[in-house]
């Protein structure tokens, strides 16, 4: 399967403190999305550091992610806020690398479509999903207005953790 439900995360605080707080800091220059980096492929960003529910909600995602990592609580990699523009897409690609990636709706457009492999899928807010992003993917938002989704790397941890 190349878009896998994984586990449904309670996402009302992140989103709450996300409008209160952070939604003028997506930027990037993107044709149609804007992003919002909550941390690196090595290490996260201060934003972290200041936004205790986003600290909440990775540690959550860890957890969630261990079908993926081999049951293991999953090592996080790149982690960003991606805000999809009403009638942007995300260009076709594919990726390479030992990172499995996730997505979890924050704010939801029934428009909003996610492809993977010849699969399509609308994800609800909270459904923490696995995107096969080593196969060719996009996503395209259809709807009136932006979706947001938290966009994850995770991998299974190295033995010296």
């Amino acid at each position: 399967m190349n878009i896998q439900p994984l586990a449904f995360l309670d996402t009302w605080a992140f989103a709450s403190t996300l409008y209160a707080r952070y939604k003028d800091r997506f930027g990037g220059d993107h044709h149609s999305a804007e992003i919002l980096p909550l941390r690196t492929a090595e290490d996260a960003l201060p934003i972290l550091a200041e936004w205790k529910s986003a600290k909440a909600l990775l540690s959550r995602l860890r957890v969630a992610a261990a079908p993926l990592t081999g049951g293991k609580t999953a090592e996080l990699g790149a982690v960003a806020l991606v805000r999809l523009k009403a009638g942007g897409y995300i260009d076709w690609s594919r990726e390479e690398g030992e990172f499995h990636s996730v997505q979890l709706p924050i704010v939801p457009s029934p428009g909003a479509w996610l492809y993977s492999g010849g699969e399509a899928a609308v994800l609800p807010v909270g459904q923490l999903t696995f995107v096969n992003r080593k196969v060719l993917y996009s996503a395209v938002n259809l709807g009136d207005h932006p979706v947001i989704h938290l966009v994850a790397d995770v991998r299974e941890p190295s033995a010296d953790d």
